[in-house]
């Protein structure tokens, strides 16, 4: 059970560089697509907010593609959200999830790359 952030991070850290088959190229690609689902729509969400629409022609369709985005990049985690009961509203954190998965996928990787390594904890009550 994962009950606390550094629970989840050491999980993370532990094994996402494994699954990524120790390439630093597949960090990068991870990065990059990360950014792109998560990160664009957030970025272009904001830059179209702090535009005035009349100013850009493109401002709207970049309003109505960022806005569809995060509308269902929320729909498809509002179960998971119910799943932990908790207010729907939290949905709204998934890309704030997605920069700490981010970020742990690279400790992972500085880890396994300079030395510390995966480090698994032995098992309780076994």
């Amino acid at each position: 059970r994962y009950g606390t952030l550094k629970s989840i991070r050491e999980m993370v850290t532990r094994s996402a560089f494994t699954q990524l088959r120790h390439s630093w190229g597949l960090v990068a690609a991870t990065l990059v697509m990360m950014g792109i689902l998560f990160g664009v729509p957030v970025a272009g969400a904001v830059a179209a907010a702090m535009q005035p629409l009349a100013l850009d022609p493109l401002g709207p369709v970049l309003t109505t593609a960022c806005g569809l985005s995060l509308a269902f990049m929320i729909a498809a985690y509002a179960p998971a959200v119910r799943l932990y009961q908790l207010p729907v509203v939290w949905a709204l954190t998934l890309p704030a999830a997605a920069l700490a998965y981010a970020a742990m996928t690279v400790e992972s990787a500085l880890a396994a790359t300079f030395g510390n390594g995966p480090r698994w904890k032995g098992r309780r009550g076994g």
